[in-house]
């Protein structure tokens, strides 16, 4: 399960360097179960801000343009969005 601690990398004179994360030195980090998860704080933020971004139209953060509304043609659904 998850990466080995210690991975050889090779340096950019050729020697071979040692490169470990950071994160092994803390305490807890190799009792965890799942080394990488998703960062539920930081997926809500973007979620909202893009739904606000395209509820207030705000230029050049909208997620509404014309590949979003090619892709409803595509999908063949909210026939009133096409363009």
């Amino acid at each position: 399960m998850g990466k080995k601690k210690n991975r050889k990398k090779r340096s950019k004179f050729g020697t071979e360097v040692e490169k470990e994360s950071i994160f092994w030195d803390l305490p807890y980090w190799e009792a965890l179960v799942l080394c990488h998860n998703l960062d539920v704080m930081h997926i809500e933020k973007n979620v909202c801000d893009n739904i606000i971004n395209t509820l207030l139209n705000v230029k050049g953060k909208s997620k509404d343009g014309l590949n979003s509304r090619k892709d409803l043609q595509k999908m063949n659904i909210r026939h009133e969005l096409h363009p």
